[in-house]
C-alpha cells in the first residue's frame, strides 16, 4: 500500500482517485458550486479528489519563441 501520508491513495476499500480542473477564471461560479458538491461528496464515500483550479495558477500561457526554445515553466506549473 502507498504511504497514507501522500493522500495518493485512497486507504481502504475501492476509492478512487479523481482530478478536477476548474477552468473558469471566476473564483465564484455555478460550474464551481457544482464541483465543490461533487468532491465533498466524493470524499465522503472514501474517494481521493484533487482539485486544480486554473484561475488561481500564475503562469504565461504563451509560449514566446514556439517550440524553438524551451520555455522555463513558472513553479505554479511544476
Amino acid at each position: 500500500m502507498a504511504d497514507a501520508r501522500s493522500g495518493a491513495t485512497p486507504l481502504e476499500g475501492n476509492g478512487k482517485r479523481i482530478l478536477m480542473v476548474y477552468g473558469t477564471p471566476k473564483a465564484i461560479s455555478f460550474c464551481h458550486a457544482l464541483g465543490d458538491a461533487y468532491a465533498q461528496t466524493a470524499r465522503g464515500e472514501g474517494h481521493v479528489v484533487r482539485v486544480i483550479k486554473l484561475g488561481e495558477l500564475d503562469f504565461d500561457p504563451i509560449l514566446h519563441n514556439g517550440y524553438d526554445q524551451t520555455q522555463t515553466l513558472e513553479p505554479d506549473l511544476l
